[in-house]
């Protein structure tokens, strides 16, 4: 199948299916974009399209890719700031962007109208819909150490965003963090 083919049917989805009421509606979305990433070889162009697209479909990511190995070293610099300050571990702007996946809205955004598709699925309550199935389709399916001393990121069944931090070898912390 060309990509002119996919495009076609992506828009015939998104034309049927904004906002999202199923995971199945989300779930082709996202694979159907994975597609013409792999078409175009333009992964490097949408790193967070990419990164969402592949845990979708995978049971859990253990090579991460580059763009979330850099969001999660400066998550990791938030909650390693937040250790050595003797405070409470908080949820900080790089953490809060990526529980609302502000990249990937932003990548999603862009992809779509980069090809000439609809863009209503980024906007209020559109975005609110197919985010919330999103959470719904990875939780439990974890990003398997991004960094450093983050041993497993994965969202739980409330969708809340819950890492595994590791402190000092062998001791590791859970912080679940809410949207």
């Amino acid at each position: 199948m060309g990509k002119p083919s996919i495009i076609q049917k992506l828009g015939n989805h998104l034309a049927h299916h904004t906002p999202p009421s199923e995971e199945y509606h989300v779930l082709y979305l996202m694979a159907e974009i994975r597609k013409v990433l792999e078409h175009d070889n333009s992964s490097a162009k949408y790193p967070a399209l990419r990164l969402y697209s592949n845990w979708c479909v995978h049971t859990r990511l253990d090579r991460p890719s580059k763009f979330i190995n850099q969001a999660a070293a400066e998550i990791e610099g938030e909650i390693q700031a937040c250790i050595e300050a003797e405070t409470e571990v908080a949820k900080g702007d790089n953490l809060r962007r990526f529980l609302t996946m502000e990249a990937l809205k932003q990548s999603l955004e862009a992809f779509l109208g980069d090809n000439h598709l609809p863009t209503r699925i980024t906007d209020g309550e559109n975005w609110k819909s197919f985010q919330g199935l999103l959470v719904e389709i990875v939780s439990e399916q974890p990003i398997v150490a991004p960094s450093t001393r983050i041993a497993r990121f994965v969202y739980d069944e409330e969708g809340n965003g819950v890492l595994d931090f590791v402190i000092e070898q062998p001791k590791v912390c859970r912080f679940t963090f809410s949207q």
